[in-house]
Order: structure tokens, then sequence, then C-alpha cells
């Protein structure tokens, strides 16, 4: 009776564990995230010319056409871009070509004094895709990795 209430058990848990797995890919998307698979970082005020790469990230299988990627990149109200950042390429979209995983968005960081009573985050947020069948974000109402936010103290 035992081995049959232990083989029942490790065929449901199986089961249960191949659904699973298979829900998690059953929607594709992009998200964003730094070097360190990370959706926030903090950069140091004091950092002089420090040029970051965060990647933009398809989860699917090869395309068979090349997918653009929109984003924005939105300050708070304590920096300013060309003061305390520049984004490296003036575009803001990057395009996924077939066969590729994963394209950079890269920001460099200038060395400007921050008001810690102010919102001193630089958010990149992913805005659309070309393809109607990706997503943005992990698959779920919390669309995590949608937007990297990075912090300057």
């Amino acid at each position: 009776m035992k081995k049959i209430i232990a083989i029942l058990s490790a065929v449901l848990f199986l089961c249960s564990c191949q659904e699973r797995a298979a829900g998690v890919f059953e929607d594709y998307f992009v998200c964003i995230m730094d070097e360190n698979d990370s959706e926030t970082s903090v950069i140091q005020s004091s950092s002089d010319n420090l040029t970051m790469t965060y990647y933009v990230k398809l989860v699917a299988p090869t395309l068979d056409s090349d997918l653009t990627v929109n984003f924005d990149v939105i300050p708070g109200d304590g920096l300013e871009e060309g003061v305390d950042y520049e984004v490296v390429r003036n575009a803001r979209s990057v395009t996924i070509a077939r066969g590729v995983v994963r394209m950079p968005v890269r920001i460099t960081y200038l060395k400007h004094a921050v008001d810690p009573a102010k919102d001193n985050t630089v958010t990149i947020q992913l805005t659309g895709v070309s393809r109607k069948d990706i997503n943005i974000g992990y698959p779920g109402p919390k669309a995590l990795f949608s937007k990297h936010i990075v912090t300057k103290q």
C-alpha cells in the first residue's frame, strides 16, 4: 500500500511540474535588465563617464522576422539628461534580428551631485513591440522586468 501511495504521489508531482513548466513558456515576451539580471541598479553620483549596459531580452523561440522594441528613458525630478546622464544612442528603440536574443541599451552617467530630497532615478521603460504575439515584461499581472530603475546616489 505504501508503494502505491508513493508511486501515485510521484506521478501527481511530476504531472504538476510539467504543467507549470509548460505554462512558463506559453507567453513569449521581452524584458529589460542589467548585466546582473536585475530589475534595479544603483550608480554613484561621483561616477564620471561611467557607461552601463542594460539588455532588452527576447524570451521566445527563434522568430521568423526582426522584432522592434520601443522604450522610453524617464528621469525623476532630481536628474537631467545631459547633466546627470546621457543615452549613448538617440534612438528609443532596438531591433532584435532573427536568431538574436538580446540587444543593448547604454547610458553614460556623468559626475554631478544629486539632491537627496528629489527623485534621483532613471527608468528605462519598455513601451511597445512590433509583434502582437510578444508581451512586454514577464507574464503575469505585474509584468516584472518591463522596466529597469537606476538610482543615482
